[in-house]
């Protein structure tokens, strides 16, 4: 059976381990960690587990401005700043973790989140990512490179600096 998972409203301060139990006997395509109290780290497991690095065979330039539908402008600076990839290597993408390799849809809005694990770029399926009502300064370059994103919610964050590859 394929479902939506919901972890919402649970003062979470990781990802429980029990999705993946949940993530081996079926198919989880909306995945709802909202309202808790997740950091970068809490949810760094989510683009973990059978990762491949490579280099990217695709430019930055390919990204589709539509990932920004809910991006205000008005805070942030664009540009391109290697120094701000909170040691990320913008040169590598990773494979998909087999347990959520069809994951379409992640609420991580109303957490504690800071920064953004560049792992997370590894869930090549996602199509959405609502990141709203976190304190986000910056996001990793990975995740303006991620080929089926469609909406990248990041209202009411702290954004000061936006990478070039948005």
């Amino acid at each position: 059976m394929d479902e939506t998972v919901i972890y919402s409203r649970r003062k979470l301060t990781q990802v429980p381990a029990e999705l993946f139990e949940v993530a081996e006997k079926q198919t989880i395509y909306v995945l709802d960690l909202g309202y808790n109290i997740l950091t970068c780290k809490g949810i760094e497991c989510l683009g973990e587990s059978d990762q491949i690095s490579f280099g990217l065979d695709e430019s930055f330039d390919n990204c589709k401005t539509s990932k920004l539908s809910h991006y205000d402008s008005s805070t942030a600076k664009l540009g391109h700043d290697s120094s701000r990839h909170h040691g990320s290597q913008p040169n590598t993408r990773r494979r998909a973790p087999a347990r959520l390799r069809h994951l379409q849809v992640l609420y991580l809005g109303y957490n504690r989140l800071q920064a953004l694990p560049p792992g997370l770029a590894a869930l090549a399926t996602l199509r959405e990512l609502w990141l709203n009502c976190n304190a986000i300064t910056t996001l990793p370059a990975e995740i303006g490179a991620m080929p089926s994103l469609e909406t990248l919610s990041l209202d009411f964050n702290h954004l000061t600096y936006l990478d070039a590859a948005f």
